[in-house]
This record gives structure tokens, sequence and C-alpha cells, in this order.
């Protein structure tokens, strides 16, 4: 199996599609899924991914709730 590093920067692109390559890190997320990927990441993350959701919310890019659906994202890497 093929492995991906991915950093918090390409985690907020599976939550903002307006987001420069959108569709590539999107690309990673379902190669994931389906099970031909292993992701792995760097060890603050989670820290990273929970800042990136804050600044979208404070940019009103995302919605409060929107923030907190994505930090619990059922089908988000368990990175």
């Amino acid at each position: 199996m093929d492995e991906a590093v991915v950093d918090a920067s390409v985690s907020i692109k599976w939550i903002k599609p307006n987001e420069p390559d959108f569709e590539q890190a999107n690309r990673l997320l379902t190669d994931y899924q389906n099970g031909y990927l292993a992701l792995l990441a760097p060890a603050f993350w989670e820290y990273e991914l929970a800042n990136g959701v804050n600044k979208a919310i404070a940019q009103r890019v995302l919605s409060e709730e929107e923030g907190q659906e994505a930090l619990v994202y059922p089908d988000k890497p368990n990175l």
C-alpha cells in the first residue's frame, strides 16, 4: 500500500472546497477511504487542523457548527 504524509493544510482542503488544490486533496482522502493509500501525519496535526478550522470560522468561511462537525467528521482519517 502506498503512503502519503499530509499536514493540516491538506486536511483543511477536505472541508473547504473553495481552497486551491481541493481536488488533489480530496483524491488523497478518497484513496484512503477506499483502502488504496495509508495517510501519515506530523505529531501536531490535530492541533494544526483545529487551528485551521478556528481560522475558517473567524473568517466566516465555516459556521461554528460546520467547524465542530469538521473536527468529528466520521470519515476523517485517524492519523
